[in-house]
């Protein structure tokens, strides 16, 4: 069975993550780091070192680009 977890940084702060979050990590098999619009590499940083913090090897680390939003108009309201 295939099982997914979504786990959300918080603030960032590595004493702030919950016993949940942190077991969910070190059980996963493979973690996937997303990285967002260049504004936002830090965040890939924070994430990265977070998993560090935790002791998670590189290799079960994978890294994906995440698709750019479009800036202007939706689809939402369309009918």
């Amino acid at each position: 069975m295939l099982e997914i977890s979504l786990i959300g940084i918080g603030t960032g702060n590595p004493d702030h993550i919950t016993r949940q979050a942190e077991e969910a990590i070190r059980n996963a098999d493979l973690i996937l780091l997303p990285h967002k619009e260049d504004n936002k590499a830090e965040l890939a940083q924070v994430r990265l070192s977070l998993l560090q913090q935790l002791m998670v090897s590189d290799e079960r680390i994978a890294h994906f680009d995440m698709p750019l939003r479009r800036q202007q108009g939706s689809d939402y309201d369309r009918q």
